[in-house]
């Protein structure tokens, strides 16, 4: 590799550890404004062929990566850190909008199906149920968020951070980059926030509503029971799925490492949900009688749903799609990899 490709290498790494550090709709901007810059001031500054010592003393001129990306950002915000603000809002404003709708939905529709002796005092208790689900999720998500930064920070204090860096210590810059998708991974956390409060407040909701003498009940699938012994194990494995998707969002980008650790947390969720929903005494036999007779009727036929079948169908559709979603990742973090090599 001659000087001249070693100063493009040089700065390609360098520009990659500033613009991952940005927010996505700003990386590319940033890295060609940052590129046209740093070839202007080589120019500038060196009479003749610029080598690539030269080119690490503009490096160590322009600081850290971490410090420059700092500067590139619009503003300053102080409640969490800028490096990981914008996902700290997002994941506020999908907990704060799934609590308030998804409680208000589910106490309107138990008021309509038993109607309250008290109304006044049912909205101030539904009203202070959600109001405090909301504060606390705020609280939570504040906390974690928090703690991230800080050990993130003191975790990534390398050779380039420090107040004496060294440019020739900066990782290859891969050739291409797999983002996350962040609008997947809202949707994701949408669903995920949504089944907790369901499991946390109104288990019996998930179910068959049918119409009889006294007007529409609802026929649940879970016993609440049932549900109520195993609702720490529950919280544990959805919080486990909810920090996998909190990890990826913070990453950014997948990589092999990445990739591992979800699918490490995949395996253990799947596990934990078939030893919770492999209990028959989980499931309410009144909810397959019903729903055997729904689609004899849809269908006009008779159907026979038995609690075997269906345990079976749900095991089978459950560890199918961790096994699917397992693959996609490792094939995300594979692809990484080869990138990362090739940069």
């Amino acid at each position: 590799m001659d000087e001249k490709e070693k100063i493009k290498d040089l700065f390609r790494r360098y520009i990659y550890e500033v613009s991952r550090r940005l927010p996505p709709r700003k990386r590319e901007e940033t890295a060609r404004e940052l590129q046209i810059l740093l070839d202007d001031m080589l120019e500038d500054r060196v009479q003749g062929t610029p080598s690539e010592a030269d080119a690490q003393a503009l490096l160590l001129e322009m600081g850290p990566p971490k410090q420059l990306a700092e500067r590139y950002r619009e503003k300053k915000r102080y409640l969490i850190g800028p490096n990981y603000y914008e996902q700290y809002v997002m994941l506020l404003v999908i907990w704060e909008l799934t609590a308030f709708l998804g409680l208000s939905a589910a106490y309107t529709l138990q008021a309509f199906l038993y109607i309250p002796e008290n109304i006044t005092r049912y909205i101030q208790q539904a009203a202070w149920m959600i109001l405090s689900t909301m504060v606390w999720g705020f609280a939570a998500i504040t906390l974690l968020l928090s703690f991230v930064e800080r050990y993130s920070d003191r975790r990534n204090i390398s050779m380039w951070e420090k107040d004496f860096w060294n440019p020739g210590d900066l990782p290859p810059a891969p050739k291409e980059t797999i983002y996350v998708s962040r609008a997947m991974i809202g949707f994701e956390m949408t669903c995920l926030f949504l089944i907790l409060l369901i499991l946390n407040f109104f288990p019996w909701i998930v179910g068959i509503y049918i119409r009889d003498n006294t007007g529409l009940v609802v026929v649940p699938l879970f016993r609440e029971e049932a549900i109520s012994g195993y609702l720490l194990l529950l919280d544990a494995t959805l919080g486990i799925e909810i920090i996998k998707r909190i990890t990826l969002l913070l990453s950014g980008r997948y990589s092999l490492k990445v990739s591992i650790a979800s699918i490490c947390m995949n395996l253990i969720c799947m596990v934990l949900f078939v030893a919770v929903f492999a209990d028959r005494a989980v499931w309410n036999d009144a909810f397959f009688e019903y729903f055997s007779q729904f689609l004899g009727q849809f269908f006009h036929t008779e159907f026979s749903i038995s609690f075997d079948l269906a345990q079976m169908i749900f095991v089978g559709i459950l560890i199918f799609l961790y096994t699917l979603e397992s693959g996609m990742i490792l094939y995300r973090g594979l692809r990484a990899k080869t990138y990362q090599e090739a940069g």
